[in-house]
C-alpha cells in the first residue's frame, strides 16, 4: 500500500502549478471580498478533485490492467484511495482553518 501512496503523490506532484494557482485564487478571493471563511468552502472541494484525478490517471491507457498485475488486491486499492481522501481532506481542512484564522487577525 506504501507503493500506491508513492504513486499517487507523484501524480499530485506533477500538477503542483495548477494547485498553486487555485490556492492563490482562494487567497485573493478571501482578501478582496473580505470574507475569510470563503476559503473553508473553497478548499473543501480540492480533496475530491485530487482524488478523482488520481483515479483517472490510473485508468489512462488501460492502467488498471497493469496495476492489478502487481501483488495488490482491489480491496487494498480501495482502502488506499479512501485513506488518501481522508488524509487530503484533513490536510486541506488544516490549511483552510489556518488561512481563515489569519484573515480574522
Amino acid at each position: 500500500m506504501k507503493g500506491l501512496f508513492i504513486k499517487d503523490f507523484s501524480y499530485i506532484k506533477e500538477s503542483k502549478l495548477l494547485f498553486l494557482i487555485l490556492v492563490l485564487f482562494g487567497f485573493g478571493s478571501s482578501y478582496f471580498y473580505k470574507k475569510p471563511t470563503f476559503v473553508l468552502g473553497y478548499f473543501s472541494v480540492f480533496p475530491g478533485i485530487i482524488l478523482m484525478s488520481t483515479i483517472s490517471y490510473d485508468s489512462i491507457n488501460h492502467g488498471f490492467t497493469s496495476l492489478f498485475t502487481l501483488p495488490i488486491k482491489k480491496e487494498d486499492y480501495l482502502k488506499q484511495k479512501y485513506s488518501l481522501g481522508i488524509l487530503l481532506g484533513l490536510l486541506f481542512l488544516f490549511f483552510a482553518i489556518c488561512i481563515s484564522s489569519i484573515g480574522y487577525c
